[in-house]
């Protein structure tokens, strides 16, 4: 989880600098910038929500493949006591 949230804040922060810097060393009209300004956070926000979306999708499916992991072992531990009781019925019902 530390490597995606450092992943989000780095692209964040690169977008940011970067349509920054791009705003401030290429001149144009104060309409034109405020248009590109409103069109570069439009992207960032659809490229945010886009990641958001896709770290949600893949701790719904760790979610999922834990609680499958979880059943999975439940299930072979209760074979195992199962087992484990048979083995040891048996070895009451042998004469030593």
């Amino acid at each position: 989880m530390n490597k995606t949230n450092n992943f989000i804040a780095g692209f964040v922060t690169g977008a940011v600098v970067g349509s920054v810097a791009t705003l401030l060393f290429a001149p144009s009209e104060g309409s034109n910038i405020r248009d590109r300004i409103s069109y570069q956070f439009s992207r960032l926000r659809d490229s945010f929500q886009a990641l958001i979306t896709k770290r949600e999708e893949l701790v719904n499916e760790a979610k999922s493949q834990g609680e499958a992991n979880v059943t999975k072992t439940q299930l072979e531990a209760r074979k195992l006591q199962d087992d484990i009781a048979r083995i040891q019925k048996n070895m009451k019902k042998k004469p030593a």
